[in-house]
């Protein structure tokens, strides 16, 4: 506001606004705030099941998707959830592109969910990051899993998985995440590699990629380089515990 001093004491102008400024404010206002809610997005959690379409369902609890794969495929935030009902699913699913997914069986026991492979892809490819819980994975011909970055693997089975080629991690493969350069952080609690092959180490499980040294933070008696392999990588820190190998 425009202030001028009259009688040795300040007064201020009243600048007043016409309607149509009034209104043009709030609809900048309005837009303002739409842009932020839209470059927010919040985590959503998407359902999938044995009765479930890809057609007609809408991924809620009560009209299910059909597919894991197409649950991820109309994932938007970096954070949502698949939850997926028991059943076993005769799919490869591929959220390579990505990021943060948690996969999560609704029922918990891994003998109720089970992913099944087709014996030449990845089962489940979690892409950058994510979590992965409750689920049997197996017949995968390039790994059961396939993940990088920051991964929490809790209360799966891996059973009857094999890599092609030159490669190790027949029951899971997990790289440092070489595009963010920074410390990779993997859990592995409860889980069970059994029966699963690799051409190369690592028949159960795989830690591998990059320069620099893995630094292990071992939370049970449990013995990693024995039961999997470990190859150099960029910092790492593995926790694993009460986990099963055979």
């Amino acid at each position: 506001m425009k202030c001028s001093r009259v009688d040795a004491r300040p007064r201020c102008a009243v600048i007043s606004l016409g309607d149509s400024a009034l209104t043009l404010l709030r609809s900048l206002a309005a837009l303002a705030v739409f842009f932020c809610v839209l470059g927010s997005p919040t985590a959503a959690v998407i359902h999938v099941g044995i009765g479930g379409s890809d057609t007609t369902g809408d991924g809620s609890a009560l009209a299910p998707y059909g597919t894991i794969q197409h649950a991820v495929d109309m994932a938007v935030g970096p954070t949502d959830t698949i939850s997926v009902s028991p059943g076993t699913y005769f799919e490869c699913v591929d959220a390579s592109g990505k990021t943060g997914i948690s996969f999560v069986a609704e029922d918990g026991d891994p003998a109720a969910t089970t992913i099944q492979g087709n014996t030449i892809c990845t089962t489940l490819n979690l892409g950058s990051g994510g979590t992965v819980s409750g689920f049997t994975i197996t017949n995968g011909g390039a790994s059961g899993l396939y993940a990088r970055g920051n991964v929490t693997l809790t209360g799966n089975v891996f059973t009857g998985n094999g890599t092609q080629f030159d490669s190790d991690g027949g029951g899971a493969r997990i790289e440092s995440d070489t595009c963010t350069f920074g410390e990779s952080t993997i859990t592995i609690t409860g889980n069970q590699f059994t029966s699963n092959t690799a051409t190369n180490d690592g028949g159960g499980l795989a830690i591998v990629a990059g320069v620099h040294p893995v630094t292990l933070s071992m939370c049970a008696n449990v013995n990693v380089l024995v039961a999997g392999f470990i190859g150099s990588s960029l910092p790492m820190m593995l926790c694993a515990s009460d986990c099963a190998w055979g």
